[in-house]
């Protein structure tokens, strides 16, 4: 059993650890406040949490820092919010981490309420889909990290040929926008969009096509 609590100090690295059958109220393993920390190669299991039941990077009345979570195993873990990861006001650059088999009541991998980066927004599997004038039609945006861990919380910004149409909140990776078509036959229509949790990260977007049938 290993638990641990970073508070305002700077620049923790935890690395090559297990952590596994540890309860707490935020951070079910390791939790994090108002630090920057470097969290690698660690395996995080079978903990419990309030919020975060893996990690929780939480920031409260502190200035927001930056800190990296990467090549980490989280499976098993149990709370209400955010089963691998939950960030609350936090700069997190998050990547290859395996995320499987957590439970959480809102988001079993990531919930971020907060800036994360790199992320995946992607628009009809940066497809074409066919339509005609007067099809009412679903589009279901998908938000991941670089190996497809959702992630929840944010808006998503839905946008029509570069005209925004909606901002939705993402709920375990997905968001939904349903509208009538109305063009021009043969004409096309671009699908993208934005997120708001990303901070100064980037966001990969991959746009869809809906094409009219002539």
């Amino acid at each position: 059993m290993l638990l641990i609590w970073v508070g305002v100090s700077r620049n923790n690295i935890s690395s090559n650890n297990i952590f596994n059958n540890n309860s707490a109220t935020f951070g079910g393993a390791i939790n994090i406040g108002g630090n920057n920390c470097t969290i690698f190669n660690n395996t995080i299991f079978n903990n419990t949490a309030t919020q975060g039941g893996g990690i929780a990077l939480i920031v409260g009345a502190f200035t927001s820092h930056s800190s990296h979570v990467f090549n980490n195993t989280f499976y098993n873990n149990n709370t209400t919010q955010g089963g691998g990861i939950f960030i609350n006001t936090y700069n997190i650059s998050v990547s290859g981490n395996i995320m499987y088999g957590n439970v959480s009541d809102l988001d079993q991998m990531i919930y971020n309420n907060g800036n994360m980066g790199i992320l995946n927004l992607i628009f009809l599997n940066n497809g074409i889909i066919v339509v005609r004038n007067g099809d009412i039609i679903t589009i279901f945006p998908v938000s991941t990290d670089d190996i497809d861990n959702t992630a929840t919380m944010q808006n998503i910004a839905f946008y029509l040929n570069g005209v925004l149409y909606e901002n939705i909140t993402v709920i375990e990776g997905l968001a939904n926008f349903t509208f009538t078509i109305d063009g021009v036959p043969g004409g096309r229509i671009s699908v993208s969009g934005s997120y708001k949790g990303i901070g100064d990260f980037d966001l990969i977007v991959s746009e869809g096509l809906l094409k009219f049938r002539k």
